[in-house]
């Protein structure tokens, strides 16, 4: 799936870098570089400072994986999470 593989190339960066969660964002980087922020108040991700254009499901699922950064995310989850039973 396309978006999948989009989605996971914004989260995964060189060198391990760490995820840092505040109230409102969910900051990627290591040291003193951030490269991806997700701002989950207003639903909007930036990677190195730059808004990146994505449809609703597609931010739901980077920000599920951010989320669960670190865990093992099955098919069922990422299915369960992004669409329920009254999408068509």
């Amino acid at each position: 799936m396309q978006v999948v593989g989009h989605s996971a190339r914004l989260l995964r960066g060189p060198g391990g870098k760490n995820l840092y969660y505040t109230t409102n964002s969910v900051t990627l980087g290591g040291g003193e570089s951030v490269d991806v922020i997700i701002d989950t108040t207003a639903r909007l991700i930036y990677r190195d400072n730059v808004p990146i254009e994505l449809t609703a499901r597609e931010y739901s699922l980077v920000e599920f994986l951010a989320i669960h950064s670190g865990e093992v995310v099955t098919r069922s989850m990422l299915y369960d999470h992004l669409f329920d039973e009254n999408d068509d």
